[in-house]
């Protein structure tokens, strides 16, 4: 059973009472709010009665508004969505014709209140992103016909997305070596298991430092998992970590059973980015899709905006209107996706600069370069001669018609066209 704590208010006396009925008449508005939950019932009780505390007569009925407000997460990053539902009623012995006639939405946060008078709005959920860290104090508040009203709050505790400035290691844990067979050399040689002695130069290598060493030697602390020294959590539509974080990716899973998901944080960088959908071909995030580079910022694009509408089929790849077909026009499509549908609840999405797109970069693998077991939605088919890469947001210093791409299978960089078929990869690194 839930603990109840209960808060006596007094309610203004009505316009319309007689004044000389002023000290006979108790109103009193009480709040049962269950501990921890933004539910609240408010009871208001009149009753008539002489003098000061006794009770004179049968009291007069009673009726409440009840309401409560229910939110997908009570501790999201700044920028991210928060989904707000409410419920309303009277409850009760209600007056004959009362009913609820307003709610009102004050998210903390110093932004206007929302106040809706139209009845089959009053559920709508409310979609609420917060700009700064803190603690805010949701305040729902309803006023029925009869005048009175009541509120009910919930916390909501935002912190940062901000990017750390952290850099991933390169995810090479393996030696290579001439030791064990002078004549030849051997790549992913286990290090431990070579004798070093006499040949310190092997105990230079990529494998004895950073993060990857660490993990190898099982000294290395994360806040999720992944391959070497990578870090990953994989994070369900709404944004929040899955519940289930090591099942196998499955094309046609879901984010209950942990089998598929919408994002992943790289909890060293604390960038987030997209995974792509792989079981509908038509939709809008499927990985197959491709762009050409846009970007009409002249302070950005290296001096040339790039392709903006491709007349190449093979080009557009997955998209069927060529004016939809750039790296813009996508990353504009995923940030305007309808409400309560936004990518992980963010709706500030980017393309990543080549450093962004390189700190995704296990040089300990390859088909693809990246970990598999977080990023399960890799085009890795050639195309057009070339193996298939990921835009990034940088423009070549040398060539203005050209951008940086990351290669999904070797993990190299390399400029491009603009005007080529690239996959795009989208990524926020919050406020």
């Amino acid at each position: 059973m839930a603990f109840l704590k209960t808060i006596g208010m007094k309610i203004a006396q009505p316009a319309s009472q007689p004044a000389s009925l002023t000290n006979l008449i108790s109103q009193r508005l009480r709040l049962f709010l269950p501990l921890g939950a933004g539910i609240l019932t408010a009871a208001f009780v009149s009753a008539c009665g002489g003098g000061s505390s006794s009770t004179v007569g049968a009291p007069a009925p009673s009726y409440q508004i009840s309401a409560a407000i229910t939110a997908n997460t009570s501790s999201p990053v700044t920028g991210q969505e928060v989904a707000l539902s409410s419920s309303v009623s009277l409850t009760g012995t209600v007056p004959a014709g009362a009913t609820v006639t307003q709610v009102r939405w004050d998210f903390g946060d110093g932004s206007p209140v929302q106040s809706i008078s139209n009845a089959a709005s009053f559920t709508t959920p409310q979609y609420k992103a917060y700009a700064k860290t803190g603690t805010f104090i949701v305040t729902l508040g309803a006023s029925a016909s009869t005048g009175e009203s009541g509120s009910v709050t919930r916390t909501i505790t935002v912190s940062s997305s901000a990017a750390t400035g952290q850099l991933n290691d390169t995810g090479i844990d393996w030696c290579t070596e001439n030791i064990t067979t002078p004549s030849t050399w051997v790549n992913n040689a286990v290090c431990s298991a070579i004798n070093w002695v006499g040949n310190l130069w092997g105990e230079q290598q990529d494998a004895f430092f950073g993060r990857d060493a660490q993990a190898r030697a099982g000294t290395l602390t994360k806040t999720g998992s992944g391959a070497a020294g990578f870090d990953y959590t994989r994070l369900g539509m709404d944004g929040q970590p899955l519940a289930i974080q090591n099942a196998t990716w499955s094309d046609t899973g879901s984010n209950t059973a942990g089998t598929r998901w919408e994002c992943v944080k790289d909890n060293v960088t604390g960038l987030i980015w997209e995974i792509k959908t792989k079981h509908d071909a038509t939709a809008l995030r499927h990985y197959t899709a491709t762009f050409t580079w846009f970007n009409p910022d002249n302070t950005k694009n290296g001096g040339s905006a790039g392709t903006e509408v491709s007349g190449s089929a093979a080009v557009c790849n997955g998209v069927a209107d060529p004016t939809k077909c750039n790296t813009q026009a996508y990353t504009k499509a995923v940030n305007a996706l309808p409400q309560g549908q936004a990518l992980c609840g963010f709706r500030d999405w980017r393309l990543p600069s080549k450093d962004e797109l390189i700190s995704l970069m296990h040089l300990g693998r390859r088909n693809p370069a990246v970990d598999a077991a977080f990023f399960p939605d890799v085009d890795l088919s050639p195309r057009q001669g070339f193996s298939l890469g990921s835009w990034s947001a940088s423009p070549d210093a040398f060539n203005p018609n050209e951008a940086w791409t990351f290669i999904n299978r070797g993990g190299d960089t390399r400029p491009l066209a603009k005007l080529a078929a690239e996959n795009a990869r989208l990524v926020r690194s919050g406020l």
